[in-house]
């Protein structure tokens, strides 16, 4: 009788401890996007040459894969700044994401940090 009292107190605790974990997770993924439209919405406009791009295993509804763009950003200033970007893409547009081609971006400096986004990016 106490076995099974114990089973079920570990199923409980261990089911909240997996509640807590994936809502966490839900709440920094809504963060990320609430950051990420910010961006896009308040940003200031630069360019970007694309020194490469990486595919990931993700993608959104099988149209949209996750890639990972590794970018050089002339800011306004003229200074060139290198950094990569996690962004999902339409299929349609990955040739437009291709090494050499410049692409729009906008960036915000946030806690002294310029953040990237990709101007035609699919955010949710």
């Amino acid at each position: 009788m106490y076995i099974i009292i114990a089973i079920v107190a570990i199923s409980v605790v261990t089911a909240i401890i997996n509640i807590m974990f994936v809502s966490k997770k839900i709440k920094t993924h809504r963060q990320s996007n609430k950051m990420r439209k910010n961006i896009l919405a308040e940003g200031q406009s630069a360019k970007a040459i694309i020194n490469a791009i990486q595919a990931t295993n993700a993608s959104l509804g099988g149209q949209h894969p996750k890639v990972i763009l590794d970018l050089a950003v002339t800011m306004p200033n003229g200074e060139t700044l290198q950094t990569a970007v996690e962004t999902y893409i339409h299929i349609v547009h990955v040739p437009s994401f291709q090494p050499g081609k410049e692409i729009d971006v906008k960036y915000l400096i946030i806690d002294g940090i310029p953040k990237f986004e990709v101007v035609g990016a699919v955010v949710l």
